[in-house]
C-alpha cells in the first residue's frame, strides 16, 4: 500500500514506509485501528491476492472509492449464494450454469466488497445488504474481456474492460433503529491476465529460462471499482502489480 502511494505523492520508494496510514474507524466509537485505509493526500484503495495487488486512485478526494480483485476460477465459499446474494441475484445466479455461473459468482462478490470497501464497513454487515443490478449479457462480455486480456500478452499485466453495473447498499442503521439509508455505486469490471512469462527471471523464482523469465501459465483476475455518485465520477484504476 505504501509503496503504491509512494508513487503518487512523489516520495521515493525508499522513503515509503514512512507514509502514514490512518486506520481509525468512522463507523463506530472504537480506538482499535480496523477503518478503511487512509493516506492523507490522495484517494485511494487496494486490493490483493497472493499474486498480485492492484491499487485504485480518484483525483476526487469527495468521491467514495473501493476496489476489490479475485482470481477468476476462485472456488466461492459454501452457501455463497444464501449469504452473500439477494433474492434476485440468487435466482439469477442458481438458474445459470457451467462457467458462467462461476464468472457471476466472481463478479457479484467482487462488486459487492468493492462497494463495502469503499464505505469502510467491510464484513461487518451482510454482503446481501449491497444488490447489484446488472445486463443480461454480463457473463458473456465477461468472458469475451478475459479472452481479450489474455490475447494483449504485450505487457507482463494485461487489462480489458467489462460491462458496468450499478449496485444499491441499504445501510444498516448505527443505533439499532428501523431507520436505513440507501447509498447508489457504479460498478465497473476489469479482466486481468497476469503472463509470468513477462516477468524476469529474478522476479520469479519458478522461473526456468533465465533470459526469458517464467514458464508458468497465465493468471487471470477480475477487478471490481466502486464509485459512489454516478458514471460521471467513476475512478481510474492503473495497471496491476506483481507480487
Amino acid at each position: 500500500m505504501r509503496s503504491m502511494a509512494a508513487c503518487r505523492l512523489g516520495v521515493a520508494s525508499s522513503a515509503a514506509h514512512t507514509i502514514e496510514v490512518d486506520r481509525t474507524c468512522t463507523l463506530c466509537n472504537s480506538t482499535k485501528p480496523h477503518g478503511k485505509p487512509r493516506i492523507e493526500g490522495m484517494n485511494f484503495n487496494m486490493s490483493q491476492v497472493s499474486s498480485l495487488a492492484v491499487g485504485g486512485f480518484c483525483p476526487d478526494d469527495a468521491q467514495v472509492l473501493g476496489v476489490d480483485l479475485e482470481p477468476r476460477r476462485d472456488r466461492l465459499f459454501p452457501g455463497f449464494a444464501r449469504v452473500a446474494l439477494s433474492l434476485r441475484e440468487r435466482e439469477i445466479y442458481e438458474a445459470t450454469t457451467g462457467e458462467a455461473r462461476n464468472l457471476l459468482g466472481v463478479a457479484l462478490w467482487t462488486a459487492k466488497e468493492a462497494v463495502l470497501k469503499a464505505t469502510g464497513h467491510g464484513l461487518s454487515v451482510s454482503p446481501a445488504a449491497v444488490r447489484v443490478f446488472f445486463s443480461d449479457s454480463l457473463t458473456d462480455q465477461l468472458a469475451e474481456a478475459f479472452e481479450a486480456s489474455h490475447e494483449l500478452a504485450d505487457e507482463e499485466v494485461t487489462a480489458a474492460s467489462v460491462c458496468s453495473a450499478r449496485a444499491v447498499f441499504t445501510v444498516p442503521s448505527r443505533d439499532n433503529s428501523d431507520t436505513t439509508e440507501e447509498r447508489s455505486f457504479h460498478i465497473t469490471w476489469t479482466a486481468l491476465t497476469l503472463h509470468p512469462e513477462k516477468q524476469p527471471a529474478h522476479n520469479n523464482p519458478q522461473s526456468t529460462n533465465p533470459a526469458h523469465g517464467s514458464d508458468v501459465a497465465a493468471e487471470q483476475f477480475l477487478l471490481a471499482t466502486a464509485t459512489e455518485g454516478g458514471a460521471q465520477q467513476r475512478a481510474r484504476t492503473p495497471g496491476g502489480y506483481p507480487r
